[in-house]
């Protein structure tokens, strides 16, 4: 069977990688589509951000012209099926097969991690300020100290991302 895009995802399988085809004629194959390109797409916003930059905004961009194929080609089965041209035979549901290289996944993983340990870090501050203000004069020396630690790493985080 040809495949219906040079980038057809079931020629690029791995050996022994799991796979589950959907067909034009299944009528919850819209619905399917639809579903995975909204899941994908909150997926990508969630690993590179909703504004990212740089690197990150071209990965995202890529990942959303993805979904937004897969969304074209649910609304064009979803038409078929309600009667308009008859779906044809080797039609398989495609995307566009950016792939990203291992290259690629890694930068993405470091910068995702990156802007976890700041938001964490900067959570810790926030909570570690809040709690000194609520002991007071309760509050020990070690408290204080560890409060001023995570105060620095947490400054040290926001000027590591801007550099």
């Amino acid at each position: 069977m040809p495949s219906a895009s040079p980038f057809d995802p079931l020629d690029r399988l791995e050996p022994g990688e799991d796979r589950f085809p959907i067909r034009e004629k299944d009528p919850c194959g819209p619905a399917t589509i639809t579903f995975w390109a909204h899941q994908r797409r909150n997926w990508a916003i969630k690993l590179y951000g909703s504004k990212p930059v740089g690197d990150a905004k071209r990965l995202l961009d890529a990942e959303l012209a993805q979904c937004a194929e897969a969304d074209e080609k649910a609304l064009n089965w979803s038409e078929r099926q309600r009667g308009g041209e008859a779906p044809a035979e080797e039609q398989r549901a495609t995307y566009s097969g950016f792939r990203l290289s291992e290259e690629q996944v890694a930068q993405a993983r470091r910068l995702k991690l990156q802007q976890d340990l700041e938001r964490n870090l900067a959570e810790a501050d926030y909570a570690a300020h809040e709690l000194l203000q609520i002991d007071g004069p309760a509050v020990t020396t070690e408290q204080a100290e560890l409060a001023e630690q995570i105060h620095a790493l947490a400054v040290g985080a926001r000027q590591a991302r801007a550099a």
